[in-house]
Parts: structure tokens; sequence; C-alpha cells
């Protein structure tokens, strides 16, 4: 887990997200942060370093693109064939038995939940 601030006007709150949701809301803070950021030195200092990693090119944030990408990729597919043929269709049934064989999805968290909510509706 990363933590992501939350601005508001008077407060920053603080708390365990994904890092890709820490990603675009730091970002977007940071974006949009007028004149000044009121903080301890050190955890200031701290996060300028850790923002510099986001702004390089680094092995791990590129293996996290490409792992990202193929599985962008195949829930596209599967979406085309479930639109094309419907959801209940053996080639749409046949993909999604396919994609929770393939070990990119085991830990994705969107890719967990779709599954959960077909099986929960009896659609696999």
């Amino acid at each position: 887990m990363v933590i992501a601030s939350l601005s508001h006007p008077n407060c920053n709150y603080r708390g365990a997200r994904d890092k890709w949701f820490a990603f675009t809301l730091n970002g977007s803070t940071e974006a949009n942060a007028i004149e000044c950021i009121i903080g301890n030195e050190n955890t200031l200092a701290g996060d300028v370093e850790r923002m510099k990693t986001y702004t390089t090119t680094n092995p791990e944030a590129m293996g996290d693109f490409e792992s990202f990408k193929k599985r962008a990729i195949e829930l596209v597919d599967y979406m085309n064939i479930a639109t094309l043929n419907g959801i209940k269709s053996e080639k749409s049934i046949k993909k999604l038995k396919e994609l929770q064989q393939n070990p990119i999805f085991k830990h994705d968290p969107m890719f967990i939940e779709i599954d959960k909510e077909l099986k929960d509706k009896g659609f696999i």
C-alpha cells in the first residue's frame, strides 16, 4: 500500500490506497499546490525524493506499465467477445476462463472484482 494525500482547503487527509490511486492523487495535489506545502522538513524532503522515481524511467515502473498494458489488452479483448457474442456465450466464458488462469490477473483487484461479480450473478 502507498499513502495518498487528499487535499482540502484547510486539511490534508492521508490513507492507504493502491499505488496508482496514490500516484494520480498525489500528482494532482502537487500540480494544484498554489504557493506552499506545510510539513516537517524531513518528510517533505523524502516526498520530493520519492516523486523523482515517478518522473524518471526505471525498471519497476516500466514492468508495472507493461503488466498494466497486457491486462488492459486482454480485458478489452474479453469485453469485445462478450459484447459481440453475449456474456453467457461459450466464447465469452472460454475467454474469461483463460483470463482466470493467466498469472498477470492473480493480484489484479479490478479483475478479481469483475470475476466475483460474474460468479455472483451466475454468468460463470
